[in-house]
């Protein structure tokens, strides 16, 4: 069951996934912003996420991915929230796999969304994200990251890095206009 997003929190009507090797079977890019995975005390943040992995994305035998999202018209977006791909154990068959470097790139061409590295995407930001607890369903976790204000349709996340697993994953993104919180 999907829940209805608060305010300044973007609807994602697609979404694409890129990797070599594809995806790990049971999971899915659409799990990542459909916010099926988050618990209390969402729509408060920080809020738990679900260890299962049918509840994010993670590659099937790379350790970097393109997650691609379509916003299906031009957004303002500032902020984003992200829950790292955390398993329910410590280690690299877990926490290890979540995603450590990041860089976001925007575009407005629809070309894009289904190109790596289409000419028209822009870097918007690069950020380290902070290894997931080894359960985060057990205890609120999440990290916002700020960034100048973009108009955009389209945002690809570019995970170069994990904490060391095989694989690299996340659980649940947020993309979000801050002006438009109450």
């Amino acid at each position: 069951q999907t829940m209805q997003p608060p305010a300044g929190i973007i609807i994602v009507v697609a979404s694409a996934f890129f990797a070599d090797g594809g995806a790990m079977p049971g999971t899915d890019i659409n799990a990542t912003h459909n916010s099926r995975g988050l618990g209390a005390p969402f729509p408060e943040f920080p809020a738990t996420h679900s260890a299962d992995s049918t509840d994010g994305i993670l590659t099937a035998s790379s350790e970097t991915a393109s997650l691609h999202y379509d916003f299906g018209q031009e957004q303002t977006i500032n902020q984003i929230r992200l829950w790292n791909y955390h398993g329910a154990a410590y280690g690299l068959e877990g926490n290890g796999r979540g995603a450590k470097d990041i860089r976001i790139y925007w575009s407005n061409e629809k070309s894009a969304f289904n190109e790596v590295w289409h000419d028209s995407w822009e870097l918007l930001t690069a950020f380290t994200a902070a290894r997931a607890p080894a359960d985060g369903a057990v205890g609120p976790y999440g990290e916002e990251h700020t960034f100048d204000e973009q108009t955009c349709r389209f945002i690809r996340l570019q995970i170069d890095t994990n904490y060391g697993g095989e694989n690299v994953g996340l659980a649940e993104v947020q993309f979000i206009d801050v002006t438009a919180q109450p």
